[in-house]
Protein backbone atom coordinates (compact mmCIF):
# COMPACT_ATOMS: atom_id res chain seq x y z
CA UNK A 1 0.00 0.00 0.00
CA UNK A 2 2.80 2.43 0.81
CA UNK A 3 4.40 1.90 -2.57
CA UNK A 4 1.08 2.44 -4.35
CA UNK A 5 0.44 5.59 -2.34
CA UNK A 6 3.85 6.94 -3.32
CA UNK A 7 3.30 6.11 -6.97
CA UNK A 8 -0.10 7.82 -6.82
CA UNK A 9 1.54 10.77 -5.06
CA UNK A 10 -1.16 10.59 -2.37
CA UNK A 11 0.51 12.37 0.55
CA UNK A 12 -2.35 11.67 2.97
CA UNK A 13 -2.29 7.93 2.28
CA UNK A 14 1.54 7.94 2.38
CA UNK A 15 1.44 9.47 5.87
CA UNK A 16 -1.05 6.87 7.08
CA UNK A 17 0.88 3.98 5.58
CA UNK A 18 4.18 5.24 6.96
CA UNK A 19 2.69 5.09 10.46
CA UNK A 20 1.43 1.56 9.85
CA UNK A 21 4.74 0.36 8.43
CA UNK A 22 6.75 2.04 11.19
CA UNK A 23 4.79 0.08 13.77
CA UNK A 24 5.31 -3.15 11.82
CA UNK A 25 9.04 -2.46 11.44
CA UNK A 26 9.36 -2.02 15.19
CA UNK A 27 7.43 -5.24 15.85
CA UNK A 28 9.70 -7.12 13.46
CA UNK A 29 12.81 -5.61 15.05
CA UNK A 30 11.69 -6.80 18.47
CA UNK A 31 11.02 -10.28 17.09
CA UNK A 32 14.51 -10.38 15.54
CA UNK A 33 16.12 -9.26 18.79
CA UNK A 34 14.24 -11.91 20.74
CA UNK A 35 15.10 -14.63 18.23
CA UNK A 36 18.76 -13.62 18.20
CA UNK A 37 18.85 -13.83 21.99
CA UNK A 38 17.26 -17.29 21.92
CA UNK A 39 19.75 -18.46 19.32
CA UNK A 40 22.71 -17.10 21.25
CA UNK A 41 21.76 -19.06 24.35
CA UNK A 42 22.12 -22.28 22.35
CA UNK A 43 25.48 -21.49 20.75
CA UNK A 44 29.00 -22.18 21.87
CA UNK A 45 31.39 -19.21 22.20
CA UNK A 46 32.87 -19.98 18.77
CA UNK A 47 29.42 -20.26 17.22
CA UNK A 48 28.47 -16.95 18.84
CA UNK A 49 31.45 -15.26 17.17
CA UNK A 50 30.29 -16.62 13.81
CA UNK A 51 26.75 -15.54 14.59
CA UNK A 52 28.06 -12.03 15.31
CA UNK A 53 29.56 -12.00 11.80
CA UNK A 54 26.24 -13.11 10.34
CA UNK A 55 24.33 -10.42 12.26
CA UNK A 56 26.77 -7.79 11.00
CA UNK A 57 26.29 -8.99 7.41
CA UNK A 58 22.52 -9.00 7.89
CA UNK A 59 22.63 -5.37 9.08
CA UNK A 60 24.78 -4.38 6.08
CA UNK A 61 22.17 -5.84 3.74
CA UNK A 62 19.40 -3.62 5.14
CA UNK A 63 18.32 -1.18 2.49
CA UNK A 64 19.53 -3.29 -0.39
CA UNK A 65 15.96 -4.32 -1.22
CA UNK A 66 13.44 -2.45 -3.31
CA UNK A 67 11.71 -1.25 -0.15
CA UNK A 68 14.45 1.30 0.50
CA UNK A 69 14.33 2.85 -2.95
CA UNK A 70 12.23 5.89 -3.83
CA UNK A 71 9.27 5.32 -6.09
Amino acid sequence: MLRRARIANDSQLVAIQEQVTAKLHEELRLIRVSEDEQIRRLLTPEQNRKFDEYVKLRKEMVGSSRDDKDF
